[in-house]
């Protein structure tokens, strides 16, 4: 079925890549423009509506496959309401969506017609089940299953809709998401279901050259939507059906950057309101969303919105890890996420996250994003990822890391990265230079490795059922002791050799710069 899948994905690329300039024509004819104002970020008249070229697409390759192609895998998904429920619920977003771009509307209106399109979704089977699974424990929810249902998909949908605020940012965004459903619902065995999630991912293929910096079109509200209804109610149905890893909570990691993003703004506005600023407005618009932010960091368009993308792949790679490995090890990974999420977000510096005038919970950062020491730090996780394939290689005598290595390696890697990162730090070496000029340096960095290697090799045991092996342990501690010192040492050494040209350098007078110099 994977050829399948491919296909179906590549059929909606392609019709996207050709309809978008279509939609564009359409919604410059009608009066679809985003038009400058203070808060947007472009400045020149950007039609919008493009996102319905993402939605026809997808429905014509679903249409044809369905009608002319083979019977499908998982009978209780053809036989059951599910597809209705996706079209039936989508049509009154739709019909909101296009005539807010078309005239734009107040939030109230919209939100009516996404709790209509839920409501739908939820009648016709696309809701949670009575009982989910958390961490391989079934928890009833009951008579919770349908409020939740619906707070998630009127809240997905918005929140792909508040996140488009840069080109390419909200799309990329559900291409990411989508790419990962695929793997959910093909590990699930679901394989209809990733069809679905497939032809979304390759409708959004063929439209993000549209929508990348300099953008030519926006999704608008039609494609944001759109996209955000689809993927609430097929993480929904993904989450429900999953018993392994995080399970219930996957759809919150998958869709992890637009719900906090949401989740920041409605905090804000409402600590804004509380703190007596009336103009505040739970369901308005600002610049002060994680994107507005990151401009505000220094940080540019382009690398913004990277920046995010990279977030939205990690969390991707946690949900797609957490169908892997069970129990403890979730547990662990999860407290690392949220950790990282809230370093994250320290960086931001939101003012209304404040105690007082001067005590602020989250910093107002004038610093870089990416400083020396956190520099030096990413470089050593580097370092040690690379020094245990190696070690990998050597112990077992295999290069790759194949899926009955994995649980092996994974223990290890999960308890290195931050220990050594600890030690690294208490033992000064991200304070200075990041190359070493003398012996000292080279013990210091031995040691940080070995104490690190000794320390992780007592801690696995006992956060994991299966520890690494020990040999595993004294191999990669060797070979990280080469690469710790190498990477070090040779930037040092480069340094001490004279080049040609100061070799060869002639005195040079200069004369007329007064005080310019």
């Amino acid at each position: 079925m994977n050829w399948e899948l491919l296909l179906a994905a590549g059929l909606a690329a392609l019709l996207s890549l050709a309809l978008t300039p279509v939609a564009r024509a359409v919604a410059l004819r009608v009066g679809a423009v985003d038009l400058p104002s203070p808060r947007k970020i472009h400045y020149l008249p950007v039609p919008r509506m493009g996102g319905a070229a993402v939605v026809v697409s997808g429905t014509i390759v679903l249409a044809g496959r369905y009608a002319y192609g083979a019977p499908p895998v998982n009978p209780q998904w053809a036989s059951s309401n599910v597809n209705l429920g996706l079209i039936l619920g989508l049509l009154p977003i739709l019909v909101m969506s296009v005539w807010d771009d078309l005239r734009p509307l107040g939030a109230w209106p919209k939100i009516l017609a996404q709790s209509l399109g839920a409501a739908i979704a939820i009648s016709l089977g696309i809701v949670l089940g009575p009982t989910v699974h958390l961490f391989e424990t079934p928890v009833s929810i009951g008579v919770l299953a349908v409020p939740l249902s619906f707070l998630w998909l009127v809240g997905i949908t918005n929140a792909f809709n508040i996140i488009d605020g840069l080109d390419g940012l909200s799309a990329g965004l559900a291409f990411i998401s989508a790419c990962t459903l695929v793997g959910v619902f093909v590990f699930a065995g679901r394989f209809d279901t990733a069809l679905v999630a497939a032809v979304l991912a390759g409708a959004l293929l063929g439209f993000l050259p549209y929508n990348l910096h300099p953008a030519r079109v926006f999704l608008g509200d039609t494609g944001a939507n759109a996209i955000g209804f689809l993927l609430g109610c097929l993480t929904l149905q993904g989450g429900s059906t999953l018993s392994a890893g995080l399970a219930t909570l996957l759809p919150l990691v998958l869709l992890g950057v637009p719900i906090a993003d949401t989740v920041l703004s409605v905090c804000r506005r409402l600590l804004r309101r509380v703190q007596g600023d009336a103009s505040a407005r739970v369901f308005g618009a600002d610049l002060n969303h994680i994107h507005h932010r990151l401009l505000a960091l220094g940080l540019s368009h382009r690398t913004a919105v990277w920046l995010l993308h990279a977030v939205a792949t990690a969390l991707a790679v946690v949900a797609l890890l957490s169908l892997m490995f069970t129990g403890r090890n979730m547990g662990f990974l999860l407290v690392v996420t949220l950790c990282a999420g809230y370093v994250g977000v320290r960086k931001l510096g939101y003012r209304e996250f404040a105690i007082g005038p001067r005590r602020p919970v989250v910093r107002s950062s004038d610093a870089p994003v990416l400083t020396r020491p956190v520099f030096h730090a990413l470089a050593d996780l580097v370092l040690l990822t690379c020094s245990m394939v190696v070690a990998v290689w050597l112990r077992f005598d295999r290069w790759a890391l194949t899926p009955d290595l994995w649980p092996l390696v994974y223990p290890a890697l999960s308890v290195l990265a931050p220990v050594t990162v600890i030690v690294i730090g208490v033992e000064g070496m991200y304070r200075g230079s990041w190359r070493i000029d003398a012996l000292s340096g080279v013990v210091r960095a031995s040691r940080a490795v070995m104490e690190s290697t000794l320390l992780s090799s007592l801690l696995a045991p006992l956060l994991y059922d299966t520890p690494p092996q020990i040999s595993l342990f004294v191999v990669y501690a060797l070979v990280m002791l080469a690469a710790v010192n190498g990477a070090r040492l040779v930037p040092g050494m480069v340094a001490r050799v004279p080049s040609r040209t100061l070799r060869a350098r002639q005195s040079v007078l200069i004369y007329g710069s007064r005080r310019a110099v």
